[in-house]
C-alpha cells in the first residue's frame, strides 16, 4: 500500500525539515521504499542526503519544464530504500513565475 505523508507549516523554524528527513530515513531503514520530495528553495532536505553541487534538475524543472517529469529528477540517496526529488534555489522563481498557482494545481502537474 502506498501512503503519502506531508510535513507542512507556513511558519519557519518549527522543525519541518528535521521531521521530514528523519521520518524518511526511519521508513527507508525499515525497508519501506521512500521518496522525499524537497519543496523548500533552501534545499536542506536535499543537502541531507545528496551532493547538491551535482544536481542538474530539480523539482523546479518538473513543475516548470513541460518536458521534464518527476522520474527524471529523482535521485537515489546513499540510504537504501530512499530516493530524493531535490530542490534548488531556483524553486523560489515559481512564486514569481506563477503568482496565482495553488498547491493543488502544482500537485496535479507533478502527478502528470
Amino acid at each position: 500500500m502506498t501512503r503519502t505523508l506531508a510535513v507542512v507549516n507556513q511558519k519557519g523554524g518549527v522543525g519541518k525539515t528535521t521531521t521530514a528527513i528523519n521520518l524518511a530515513a526511519a521508513f527507508a531503514l525499515r525497508g519501506r521504499p521512500t521518496l522525499l520530495i524537497d519543496l523548500d528553495p533552501q534545499s536542506n532536505s536535499s543537502m541531507s542526503y545528496l551532493d547538491v553541487a551535482g544536481i542538474r534538475r530539480s523539482v523546479y524543472d518538473a513543475i516548470v519544464d513541460g518536458t521534464c517529469s518527476m522520474d527524471e529528477i529523482v535521485v537515489e540517496s546513499p540510504v537504501e530504500n530512499l530516493w530524493v526529488a531535490p530542490s534548488r534555489i531556483n524553486l523560489e522563481l515559481t512564486i514569481e513565475r506563477f503568482p496565482g498557482l495553488r498547491f493543488t494545481e502544482t500537485r496535479e502537474h507533478l502527478a502528470a
